[in-house]
């Protein structure tokens, strides 16, 4: 284990943030004149509404009330969240007597919880009264249902659409002799060598998100159980965890820990990201806004020396080159708002392509779901190799988490078996056996049928 020691999560207590932050609007292209569809603009001067969002995603909630005030006058309040505690606060709110927000920052897995606790308001009508403003079919295909859909029904919409590429420094690969990895036996042999020749310097080859919480590691085993070919159900809708694809996606990952920033379950998104953008990882599997980041040198000392690819493929006949839609969040509105046709326009204006594109280019973290952003110029001309990485990750495989019930139970399952495996408490093999049986249980004597792409039951 290298470069170990006391890295904690960051704070994830909840609070409170109001628009007007202050900001370098030096920042490229932070803002933006597209001009707005009058119906997104409603004189709502005087009212007031809260959101409450996940705190990776504070920065931009703030901005988006900004927006929102300059354009509506309404007021409103950003409480921020960790995304460990997202669904509590969701589900306590519903009950309280004052209820306290009006719009949530979900993670779209939660949907089919969140639905069958009452938690969330059907939102189907307001999305087919307001097609034309919310554009669907402008979403990647691969992205629109499960972070929306649940029997049928429209819940929520997109907001930060998250899949990883992996990130890497072009001085570090050159200097040792590699081309940018296409596999992920290939990603070891790099980290391996480079965690060899520059650990006195205090860098390493990788930094894999390893902390137990499902949202973390559950996302990191992901990216290399769909390279391998598998996936968390078959095709009949039953637990695929004793495969040879899991179990190979296992063994990866617990033998990176060799050549890893830190033991397997210290290392988080900050951890990691902010390895990234310091210089102390030759690569990193991230969420795309690292990418913006690393380019901006008010965070990062690696500006012109990185560089993106898709994800890695797996080994073995299956083996492939997919996207995993790991973490991801929609927007949707409380059932007990005390203001429902303020928050009503709020989630249509942040839904918007117009908005959503602001916010792309933003630098505050919210990634990119649409083709129109993708396509755009803005956006090619402010990462252009970005733009084309996520166009092949988008149009290749694409793995969802399950929208199901149950999700939430069997993701934590799952994930305190991973973190069991990669600290060598248990065998991968043993882990896996445990948590498929876990989750047959979870699914009941006779599992529904699950298509592994969301969509909800």
């Amino acid at each position: 284990m290298l470069l170990g020691g006391a890295l904690l999560l960051a704070s994830i207590g909840l609070g409170f943030a109001f628009f007007g932050l202050d900001r370098d609007e030096s920042a490229p292209q932070w803002r933006h004149s597209e001009a707005l569809p009058d119906a997104l603009t409603p004189d709502l001067d005087g009212e007031r509404i809260a959101f409450l969002a996940v705190s990776t995603d504070v920065a931009a909630a703030r901005l988006l009330a900004e927006w929102f005030n300059e354009d509506t006058g309404a007021v409103v309040e950003v409480r921020g969240v960790g995304y460990d505690q997202l669904l509590d606060h969701i589900l306590a709110d519903n009950l309280r007597q004052a209820p306290r927000y009006d719009v949530v920052e979900i993670w779209y897995p939660h949907l089919a919880y969140l639905v069958e606790a009452g938690a969330l308001r059907d939102i189907t009508p307001l999305v087919e009264a307001n097609e034309s403003l919310i554009e669907p079919d402008d979403f990647f295909e691969a992205i629109y249902t499960p972070y929306t859909s649940y029997k049928g029904r429209q819940w929520a919409l997109p907001f930060d659409v998250d899949t990883q590429l992996l990130f890497y420094r072009r001085s570090l690969l050159t200097r040792h002799g590699f081309e940018p990895p296409r596999t992920w036996d290939q990603v070891a042999e790099i980290a391996r060598t480079i965690t060899r020749e520059e650990q006195h310097e205090g860098i390493v080859g990788l930094a894999s998100m390893g902390f137990p919480t499902a949202i973390i590691n559950v996302s990191t085993f992901l990216n290399r159980l769909a390279a391998h070919g598998g996936d968390f159900f078959d095709d009949r809708g039953r637990p695929a965890l004793q495969t040879p694809e899991a179990l190979a996606a296992l063994e990866d990952l617990v033998a990176a820990q060799e050549y890893a920033l830190s033991p397997g379950t210290d290392v988080d998104y900050e951890i990691a990201r902010d390895a990234f953008l310091g210089g102390r990882v030759a690569m990193t599997a991230q969420w795309t806004d690292l990418g913006f980041s690393a380019e901006d040198p008010r965070y990062s000392t690696v500006t012109g020396d990185w560089g993106v690819v898709r994800m890695p493929m797996g080994r073995g006949d299956s083996a492939r080159h997919a996207a995993a839609l790991n973490a991801g969040f929609s927007l949707a509105l409380s059932p007990v708002s005390t203001s429902p046709e303020v928050a009503e326009a709020f989630l249509l204006y942040a839904a918007s392509p117009q908005i959503q594109k602001r916010l792309n280019l933003s630098g505050t973290g919210i990634d990119v779901g649409r083709h129109s952003v993708v396509e755009s110029r803005a956006f090619r001309d402010q990462a252009p190799e970005m733009a084309e990485v996520l166009k092949e990750a988008y149009d290749g495989h694409v793995s969802a988490w399950p929208v199901r019930t149950e999700t939430p139970g069997m993701m934590d399952q799952l994930s305190a078996g991973l973190a069991e495996a990669v600290t060598g408490e248990r065998e991968p093999e043993a882990v896996l056996e445990t948590v498929q049986q876990q989750w047959y249980h979870e699914m009941g004597p006779d599992p529904r049928e699950l298509s592994g792409q969301g969509g909800g039951e």
